[in-house]
């Protein structure tokens, strides 16, 4: 039976990374509309969808975990901390003599696995659209998401470029696609305008500079 939370309704097939988008991009797409989390079977609808129809979003994960379970793997040199957390910023650590000895093309830099997973994820994601996959609604918007990390290897202008590339591609465009980057939301709409839409990074250290007058 599905669960009731508030204007939600969860679905038995309902993922974390489909809450997290819900909750990230609500105010975008949902606004106080009731919805469902989790696609139902044979409703030809996308992730989450209005009880109504009349909007859904499909999920797709763009995540860089399985370079960091190769390196956890290898445990080449002093790489991690007790928390098992890497030190020093994942991008430089190609450089550097932790790797000797350990063939390099075993380990994809997390700059090039985010590309090359959000290519796949985007072509995966228009295919279906093109292919009416998700007809069951009106409106149809993707959401692509990753872990809330800190992303300072991946370049926004490439993200828009890779995005607007791919979309190009394809007759049928979703109606807007947002893609969660670390602490920025992405935008790109049907007509290819991109814009950085968020950043809670600025908010928090607004947030901090208002602390700082404050106490002055």
């Amino acid at each position: 039976m599905p669960i009731h939370i508030d204007n939600i309704i969860l679905n038995k097939t309902a993922r974390k990374e489909e809450v997290l988008a819900y909750i990230i991009c609500k105010d975008y797409i949902f606004g106080d509309k009731d919805c469902y989390i989790g696609d139902a079977m044979n409703s030809n609808c996308p992730d989450i969808y209005t009880t109504d129809k009349t909007i859904g979003a499909e999920v797709v994960m763009c995540d860089t975990f399985s370079t960091f379970k190769n390196i956890e793997k290898y445990k080449i040199g002093n790489v991690f901390d007790n928390n098992n957390k890497i030190k020093t910023n994942p991008k430089s650590l190609y450089n550097k003599k932790y790797f000797s000895g350990l063939k390099l093309k075993t380990i994809i830099p997390p700059d090039e696995e985010y590309y090359q997973n959000l290519i796949k994820a985007l072509n995966s994601k228009l295919e279906n659209l093109n292919t009416n996959h998700y007809d069951g609604c009106k409106q149809l918007y993707l959401i692509v998401v990753s872990n809330l990390a800190h992303k300072d290897y991946v370049s926004v202008n490439k993200v828009f470029e890779i995005a607007k590339q791919i979309i190009s591609n394809y007759p049928r465009h979703y109606e807007n696609i947002y893609i969660t980057l670390g602490s920025k939301i992405l935008s790109i709409d049907k007509n290819l305008k991109c814009e950085v839409i968020k950043d809670f990074s600025q908010q928090k250290n607004q947030a901090q500079t208002d602390n700082t007058e404050l106490v002055q």
